[in-house]
């Protein structure tokens, strides 16, 4: 009889809200691509901004880079880690979850640093939150 593994268990998470309760939150926004085929780093931001302008966000910080996603250990994730850190964003925005991680280990293990440092990360494409509460900028 064949057993079949387990599947690491998705962290929680929670549509993106509708109700304007985002407007204002400092985020950081994280573009990822493989490879440099010319456009495709320059579409995900544009789609980014856009997203962050109609949800209201504030936006502190744009990292773009092109690398693979098979380690955290990247410059330009690294680049909004510190931000999130310093207490410079409370939000990560990406196109999808697999901009952070394909693995589902490594993408826990950065929703658990977020969380810790009360950030969260927002997916566009997905339409989901993971970790923390959105907190409002200053005035």
């Amino acid at each position: 009889m064949m057993r079949l593994s387990t599947l690491p268990t998705p962290p929680p998470y929670r549509p993106f809200p509708q109700d304007g309760s985002a407007k204002g939150s400092r985020v950081y926004l994280y573009c990822r691509v493989a490879h440099n085929d010319g456009f495709s780093l320059k579409l995900q931001k544009e789609e980014l901004l856009q997203f962050a302008k109609q949800a209201g966000f504030e936006i502190v910080g744009i990292s773009a880079e092109y690398a693979g996603g098979r380690t955290l250990d990247r410059g330009g994730l690294n680049e909004v880690s510190q931000a999130i850190c310093s207490g410079k964003a409370d939000v990560v925005l990406v196109k999808s979850t697999s901009r952070i991680a394909r693995d589902m280990p490594q993408f826990q293990e950065y929703i658990r640093f977020l969380d810790e440092n009360g950030a969260m990360l927002c997916c566009m494409q997905e339409q989901l939150v993971f970790g923390g509460r959105y907190r409002h900028a200053e005035n």
